[in-house]
């Protein structure tokens, strides 16, 4: 198995058992919208309105592994993802894991 693929199987695996909520792998073809996240499901995220922990809340989880940059079309629908009050986040390599593992620890309490 390639390795970003083993690496989307293990974030993907740890928002499914450890987060809950619905979780997906975006797969891209030709007759697909560009620039979606790997990665898009709703579960635990903070409300941008009143700051409070809600269940489904909408995320797009970008993965990228080395030196692999973000495109400027995936910059573009990030901030569209977070101008909707949606989750939009680049996790890089092991250390964004751990970033995100923190995060959703701190959302749950």
């Amino acid at each position: 198995m390639h390795p970003e693929s083993r690496f989307r199987k293990r974030v993907l695996t740890f928002l499914r058992v450890e987060v809950g909520g619905w979780w997906t792998k975006v797969h891209g073809g030709a007759f697909q919208t560009t620039g979606l996240p790997d990665l898009i499901g709703a579960g635990l995220g903070i409300c941008p309105h009143c700051g409070k922990v809600i269940p489904g809340h909408f995320t797009g989880l970008e993965l990228k592994l080395g030196d692999r940059e973000v495109t400027p079309r995936q910059l573009l629908v990030i901030r569209a993802i977070r101008v909707a009050s949606g989750t939009a986040k680049v996790v890089r390599d092991e250390v964004g894991f751990r970033r995100l593992k923190d995060y959703y620890k701190a959302l749950k309490g």
